[in-house]
């Protein structure tokens, strides 16, 4: 499946006061964009890795990005933060366009979404930011993530054949 024929199947999702899309094209910002999150598909062992956030549940690791960070620095760091992964291989496979409006004025957020594949999972000792760990296939998402919907799904499935495209999870 090429990226033409997969990204014309992501819906528009609102949550809560925000309408969420997905394109699944990496490309740089525009100038007006504010590029402040990352969120980062693992894969590891044939599965996806997912970290279990006191704020949202089981859930992929993804986070701020600090001042001195680019976009790929803070997806190992929040990675390792909240799975104690080791990545091995980072690519961007699009990104989230959050738009929020608050009466007349309307700001939109371009949040860069990654694959990548973990070389090793190492012990997480006291204060990370997760309460533990779990590996999932594709099917086993639905249950266990923490919001589930039609753009979950459809960003869930991109993900893995663009890992599969790259053989991560052969």
């Amino acid at each position: 499946m090429d990226d033409a024929e997969i990204s014309d199947r992501f819906p528009t999702a609102i949550w809560g006061n925000t309408r969420a899309c997905f394109s699944g094209n990496a490309m740089e910002p525009e100038a007006n964009d504010r590029v402040d999150t990352v969120l980062v598909f693992v894969f590891h062992e044939l599965q996806f890795l997912l970290a279990d956030i006191s704020s949202r549940g089981w859930s992929i690791p993804g986070g701020r990005i600090q001042d001195h960070e680019t976009p790929e620095s803070a997806v190992i760091r929040e990675t390792y933060e909240e799975t104690g992964a080791l990545l091995d291989g980072i690519v961007e496979i699009g990104f989230y366009i959050l738009t929020e409006k608050f009466g007349e004025v309307e700001t939109a957020r371009r949040i860069p979404v990654y694959i990548a594949r973990a070389d090793e999972i190492r012990p997480m000792p006291g204060g990370f930011e997760s309460r533990g760990v779990t590996h999932v296939s594709l099917g086993e998402l639905p249950g266990m993530y923490y919001m589930w919907d039609p753009l979950i799904e459809a960003v869930c499935n991109y993900a893995h054949a663009k890992a599969l495209d790259l053989a991560w999870t052969l």
